[in-house]
């Protein structure tokens, strides 16, 4: 599957996961870290504050990892075998929620098999063509 877009933090988005691909993850994780570790050093001193967008910065962030973290523990409790309301008590996510958790999840799931089975054709493909037409099995 091809990229569609690079974040600012330099990684693919919607390629599939190869050792680059995780350590560019791992390094956008670490400079993730070194900055959020400057933001809270600075929120710890609210009078001395010159940075507003910061409190902001901080709030969007927390936002967006509790959505992620939601997600993840939503579709981890599916894949046990969890029915909605089980997953509704333990999450506290409504069913609608819990809904859209599972319909993103079944969306992609199809673009990543997708993508699988395509490199899967190509990697035979060049196999077939090194070994002069015929699939070694």
């Amino acid at each position: 599957m091809k990229a569609t877009k690079t974040s600012r933090l330099g990684v693919d988005r919607y390629e599939q996961p190869n050792n680059e691909n995780w350590k560019a993850a791992q390094q956008a994780a670490v400079e993730l870290i070194r900055v959020l570790s400057l933001g809270v050093e600075q929120l710890r001193q609210p009078y001395c504050l010159s940075n507003a967008y910061l409190p902001v910065a901080f709030l969007r962030y927390r936002t967006v990892i509790n959505t992620l973290t939601a997600g993840m523990e939503c579709m981890r409790l599916v894949c046990e075998g969890r029915s909605n309301w089980e997953i509704r008590k333990a999450t506290g996510l409504s069913i609608g929620t819990i809904a859209a958790y599972k319909a993103w999840n079944t969306m992609y799931s199809r673009r990543i098999m997708l993508a699988l089975k395509a490199t899967t054709l190509r990697q035979q493909d060049r196999s077939k063509r090194r070994s002069g037409g015929k699939l070694h099995g």
